[in-house]
């Protein structure tokens, strides 16, 4: 119970010297704005359109996407800008571009299973002529 109630006193010394100007609420949506952002991308992504990721470059997206912020945060005062709650928002529009841009070609993987499936068809088709006229033939053929 002490070691507990020493972290977290230690924890409010460490949140009031970080943040002179700042309120508590402030931060906490800065911060979450770099974990919720992604998760915003993925559900807009997921709900808006009927398309399909390669899955193991989501999580590269959804980790990308807030190093991009944060640099962007970070460089932002440099051209005269501040950013804001907005973050939150170019977060996932980022991670939504991501998986749009990473998405998978559904209509080259269906022309190429229709090619298959025409030719397999094509296949049998040939079978089953070779064996009709042999048959048709045998029949013109006096049996003993």
């Amino acid at each position: 119970h002490t070691a507990i109630t020493a972290a977290f006193f230690i924890g409010i010394l460490v949140f009031h010297a970080s943040c002179i100007n700042g309120s508590l609420i402030n931060i906490i949506y800065r911060l979450v704005s770099y974990t919720y952002g992604p998760l915003l991308g993925l559900f807009a992504f997921g709900l808006f359109t009927p398309l399909k990721t390669r899955s193991a470059a989501i999580p590269a997206i959804a980790f990308t996407s807030p190093v991009l912020c944060g640099l962007l945060d970070l460089l932002a005062p440099r051209w005269g800008y501040t950013f804001g709650y907005e973050l939150l928002l170019l977060n996932g529009l980022f991670v939504f571009i991501g998986l749009w841009m990473l998405r998978r070609n559904e209509k080259k993987k269906k022309k190429k299973e229709q090619e298959t499936i025409t030719k397999q068809k094509n296949r049998a088709t040939q079978g089953s002529i070779s064996k009709k006229l042999f048959i048709f033939t045998q029949s013109f053929v006096k049996q003993p």
